[in-house]
């Protein structure tokens, strides 16, 4: 063994970082060395995982023309939703944000998530600020910048675009009337409430041609005037009697379209005596109740021309002699539910999809998505034909029925593998299953 100059054992120095280890051994010494570099080692993992587990990122919103410069606002990730507007442009409302200056790019409202990109930008875009007294609107995009209510009805020309912005409610207290050849498109995070009578509330007038209607999102309130003599226009939809026309698209916003009782018309769809051609939903909620004869969705006293539904939560109930969706008093027309979660209830006599009290159930086809069909009193089916008309032409193929053993109390299949039978006309508690369908009747003929 070494000595050192007093006769002592030496003892070996080992230098680590700032700290100075000895021990009598150097094996010793270097496992605590290791166990020190270890641990580092495991601290600075930790941190460099951990330490910035919810990054920020810069949102740039540009007032495109509006008061006030760029701001640049510094978002989280885990945060990343498009905040209030913080500009304002006289004779203008907000009606969205997007990614190009020109409004070509990818649409934002407020709330929406942007990506977890650095320095997004989105332009302001601005419509022009509905007054009391803008009751013509032509091909031009309008928006709000306050409440307001028109007390007269509202007349489209041309193409024109409807953005209700965040936090304001537009009253078309005499509803909107788009004619045949114009179209009007409604957007926005605001609120619409229109009042029609013999005319839509939105749609044709009465004996008129329709135009396009498009809801891509917003809030709309559609119903018609609970009026001593009645009301025969359909909330969303044409007027009564209103010729072969019409187009109506939704594919976003909470839309609920209801005919007061008393009064007849569809919800969506035609007014009394009318015809409606063409109504197509993918998405959104919509909430749908007819009147007298009125469908929740398609026709009043005719048929329901042609139905589409592939996404979206809708709820349709006729009224009196009218399906759920489909015909009022007449045929069901062509149907076609490949999405969605559909419920459709039927008025007297009437099927839940499919045909009115009188009418056929028309040409059927469902391939996807949840359906609850259930049909009026008078023995009539969830989906088929009316009480006096045959089913129809029903494309069914991958149905599959399900029946329950709680709630509800039910009977067999009734052979055709495609009614079910209840015993009972009460209320019914409605249990959807994911991905099959109820076809309910209320009882055996």
């Amino acid at each position: 063994m070494l000595k050192s100059g007093i006769n002592k054992p030496l003892r070996r120095s080992f230098i680590f970082g700032s700290c100075i280890l000895q021990d009598k051994t150097v094996g010793e010494t270097m496992r605590k060395a290791v166990f020190v570099l270890a641990l580092f080692v495991v601290l600075f993992a930790l941190v460099s995982c951990c330490g910035d587990s919810d990054p920020e990122f810069n949102l740039i919103l540009d007032a495109n023309d509006g008061s006030g410069t760029s701001s640049t606002i510094r978002i989280s990730a885990s945060d990343r939703k498009v905040p209030a507007c913080p500009f304002t442009r006289d004779g203008y409302g907000l009606a969205v944000w997007n990614t190009k200056q020109d409004g070509s790019g990818t649409v934002y409202r407020k709330g929406d998530v942007i990506p977890s990109v650095d320095n997004y930008t989105l332009y302001a875009q601005w419509g022009i600020a509905l007054k009391e007294s803008t009751t013509e609107w032509t091909t031009a995009t309008y928006a709000l910048d306050r409440d307001v209510t028109i007390s007269e009805r509202v007349v489209i020309s041309g193409d024109a675009t409807l953005y209700l912005s965040e936090g304001y409610t537009l009253i078309a207290s005499e509803g909107i009337n788009v004619p045949g050849e114009s179209s009007i498109t409604i957007d926005g995070s605001g609120v619409l409430k229109a009042i029609g009578q013999n005319d839509a509330a939105i749609g044709g007038n009465e004996d008129e041609r329709t135009g396009t209607i498009v809801i891509n999102g917003g809030t709309i309130n559609a119903t018609t005037k609970n009026s001593y003599y009645g009301s025969y226009g359909a909330a969303i939809g044409s007027g009564r009697g209103g010729v072969s026309s019409g187009t109506i698209l939704i594919h976003g916003g909470t839309v609920t379209a209801v005919i007061p009782e008393g009064s007849s018309g569809a919800g969506i769809g035609a007014g009394h005596l009318g015809f409606f051609e063409n109504i197509s939903i993918s998405g959104g909620k919509v909430t749908a109740r007819g009147g007298n004869s009125g469908t929740g969705i398609g026709g009043c006293e005719s048929s329901g021309g042609n139905i589409t539904i592939s996404g979206g939560v809708v709820d349709a109930i006729g009224g009196g002699a009218a399906s759920g969706i489909g015909g009022g008093a007449g045929s069901g027309g062509n149907i076609n539910i490949s999405g969605g979660i559909v419920s459709a209830i039927g008025g007297f006599s009437s099927a839940g999809i499919g045909g009115g009290q009188q009418g056929d159930g028309g040409t059927i086809t469902i391939s996807g998505g949840t359906v609850v069909a259930i049909g009026g009193d008078c023995e009539t089916v969830g989906i088929g034909g009316g009480y006096k008309g045959s089913d129809g032409t029903l494309n069914l193929d991958g149905v599959s029925l399900k029946v329950s053993s709680d709630n509800l109390n039910w009977t067999d299949y009734d052979g055709s593998n495609r009614m079910v039978y209840m015993k009972t006309v009460d209320s019914i508690p409605i249990i959807p299953y994911q991905g099959s369908y109820l076809l309910l009747r209320r009882k055996n003929r």
